[in-house]
């Protein structure tokens, strides 16, 4: 009996120094180009679930290039990052058509937190961009 539980401590101490290696959360003070390539899909806005239209979007890449899609309009822009974790938006142009008052509130709602964004913390399925220490959007792959 004695042998059965050295072997299940043993386990768990191992599965312990093997989960850190696999986490999926964002990380903190990534550099941006780990941003780049396939489009991140918002799934939450200032805290609130977003599951309404075809999928918000966001697609940064090399040169501080940026484009979406709001779930009306698309959009295109310019990105910044002076260093690992920082990101601030420059003005963004986007589309003008018009669409269901539900959506056209939550881009809106999109666009002006893009606005607002100083800082990004990353992995390779999660992105969260935030306000100084305040999650204002998160995105999955």
């Amino acid at each position: 009996m004695m042998h059965a539980r050295t072997i299940v401590m043993g386990l768990v101490g191992v599965w312990l120094l093997v989960l850190p290696g696999c986490q999926t959360g964002p990380t903190h003070l990534a550099p941006i180009d780990m941003t780049y390539g396939a489009p991140w899909r918002l799934m939450e806005l200032r805290g609130d679930t977003v599951s309404l239209g075809p999928g918000v979007t966001l697609e940064l890449y090399a040169g501080g290039r940026v484009r979406g899609y709001g779930g009306v309009n698309h959009f295109h822009g310019v990105v910044r990052s002076n260093g690992p974790g920082e990101m601030v938006f420059g003005d963004l142009a986007s589309t003008r058509r018009g669409g269901p008052p539900e959506l056209m509130d939550l881009e809106q709602r999109y666009l002006q937190a893009l606005g607002e964004v100083d800082r990004f913390r990353v992995s390779d399925v999660k992105l969260e961009l935030l306000r100084g220490q305040t999650v204002v959007a998160k995105f999955v792959r």
